[in-house]
């Protein structure tokens, strides 16, 4: 039988998470139940959230630009060669550029698909700080 959502009290209010690749128990669940809720992500499928798969540069842009709340678009040149016009995580990776957070891999490319490490993720943090002050 398939393993039943898991259930968090969420302030009085019961929320659910329909992922059967995390549970309670698990240290990043709270943090998968506020990114599904909030918009940041909604999982590699209707059923899982693959939380040991590697991000892409793409997704690690998508996720940091949708977490501080921005949903605008921007019609600007990002120089990227490897960034096809239109890609879910263009206007992420213009933004967070912009704003000192990402870089390129080179002048004129981003590297879209190139895994990262947790250290090159967690370097982001203290620049996100002090955009969201």
């Amino acid at each position: 039988p398939e393993t039943p959502p898991d259930v968090v009290d969420n302030g009085g209010s019961l929320t659910t998470i329909e992922f059967t690749d995390v549970s309670g128990d698990d240290y990043y669940y709270n943090a998968v139940l506020w990114a599904h809720e909030n918009g940041i992500t909604s999982g590699t499928s209707s059923r899982t959230f693959s939380p040991n798969q590697s991000c892409s540069r793409a997704e690690v842009a998508a996720f940091l630009w949708r977490a501080l709340g921005c949903r605008i678009d921007m019609e600007k040149v990002h120089g990227f060669q490897d960034i096809p016009k239109g890609a879910y995580y263009e206007t992420a990776v213009l933004w967070l550029r912009d704003f000192g957070i990402v870089s390129g891999t080179s002048a004129t490319q981003f590297s879209p698909s190139k895994t990262c490490t947790r250290a090159e993720v967690i370097t982001k943090a203290p620049k996100m700080e002090l955009i969201v002050l």
